[in-house]
């Protein structure tokens, strides 16, 4: 896999090509047998790169954050708080619990220092989703798996089950199968959130679509991170 940078790249593919090797090094020491390894590039895409010549693109330091949320880094880790202060949910929290070893220096402070930090916290996500479903259904294909993880990356596991489960009491719905299938059916709202221009299923479904097949964001990625 070639590496050199091309001066006419825009910027964030640059960062992407300085980071790859360090990527594909998380992977072989965290999930050697992670399916489309690509996926995972083109992921780190569709959380930090508002465009490919963005400065937040394939950068640490990228940061979404509002009076109750907050996503920060390559991976967008999430925390969130009700109106009145109390903290909903912490996505990092969660991660780390998931191999406490191995992410014991991540914090809210790394996640925007250290890239391999960032990396390392997605694939235990991916992993943990992907060794999920193995056990509920065994038999699974690579492809629907990355689909469904792509999905409860975006918007929780509890909610990747509702969307197969509504999928299974639909006539003609496979909920072993995603494209054509859970992709169609969910329990997410799909009206458009003020100001916004998308609703909850427009997101989620929309992740799924930017990274997943390979006629997408992934493409890019298999070069530097193999397929």
């Amino acid at each position: 896999m070639t590496q050199f940078a091309n001066a006419a790249e825009p910027a964030g593919i640059q960062r992407a090509r300085a980071l790859a090797p360090m990527v594909v090094s998380e992977i072989e020491q965290h999930w050697a047998d992670m399916p489309r390894r690509s996926y995972l590039g083109a992921l780190i895409e569709q959380e930090s790169c508002p465009s490919l010549s963005h400065r937040m693109c394939w950068s640490t330091t990228a940061q979404l954050k509002t009076s109750r949320e907050e996503g920060g880094g390559l991976t967008q880790f999430t925390r969130a708080w009700t109106a009145a202060g109390a903290q909903r949910f912490d996505a990092l929290a969660e991660v780390k619990a998931m191999a406490p070893k191995a992410l014991e220096e991540l914090n809210w402070e790394t996640l925007y220092q250290r890239a391999d930090l960032n990396v390392r916290a997605a694939i235990v996500k991916l992993r943990n989703c992907d060794a999920n479903l193995t056990r509920l259904t065994p038999g699974l294909d690579d492809l629907t798996r990355v689909a469904m993880c792509g999905s409860a990356y975006n918007g929780g596991w509890a909610h990747l089950q509702q969307d197969r489960k509504l999928c299974g009491m639909t006539p003609g719905c496979n909920p072993n199968k995603w494209f054509g299938h859970v992709e169609m059916h969910s329990v997410k709202s799909r009206e458009k959130w003020q100001g916004y221009g998308q609703s909850a299923y427009d997101v989620n479904r929309g992740h799924v679509r930017n990274t997943v097949p390979l006629q997408s964001r992934r493409a890019k990625y298999v070069e530097m991170l193999g397929v």
